[in-house]
């Protein structure tokens, strides 16, 4: 399979690609990252990108499923958290230039539980300021059905 086409797949696709290890979850983090290395200058939507952290999990993963071990249903997973969520450890700035700094000490109980099940945050993305426009400070964030890439 082209990688090019791996990062449109499901993600029950991409998790089973992973569980049965024809995709390693370094690869799966790759072309995630490289697409949003790609697009993100355009839709300009990525507030904190942790790809160190995700890196350091998709090691993990892979060091669990060469030993055989199971791993959640979501293992290996590059997902997105909105920027409005609490994230330990991680910038959560709620959109706002009030919240530029501020980093919590726990997660959301929606972050913690995909953290059980073994996701990478890979990004978190801004503050939805109505059903079709995002801003970063004064700068719009483009929706990616709205552009060609």
């Amino acid at each position: 399979m082209s990688t090019s086409n791996l990062a449109r797949l499901s993600a029950v696709e991409q998790a089973r690609l992973v569980r049965t290890r024809e995709v390693s979850p370094s690869e799966l983090l790759d072309v995630h990252l490289e697409v949003i290395t790609r697009v993100n200058p355009k839709l300009n939507a990525i507030v904190t990108l942790v790809a160190d952290q995700a890196r350091e999990t998709a090691l993990k993963i892979e060091q669990r499923l060469a030993k055989g071990e199971k791993v959640g249903p979501l293992a290996g997973l590059p997902i997105v958290i909105k920027d409005v969520t609490l994230t330990k450890g991680i910038k959560t700035t709620y959109g706002s230039p009030n919240y530029k700094d501020f980093v919590p000490d726990q997660d959301a109980e929606v972050v913690a539980r995909l953290r059980r099940y073994q996701c990478k945050d890979v990004q978190i993305q801004e503050l939805r300021r109505g059903l079709r426009q995002l801003r970063r400070g004064t700068q719009l964030i483009q929706h990616p059905r709205e552009r060609r890439f």
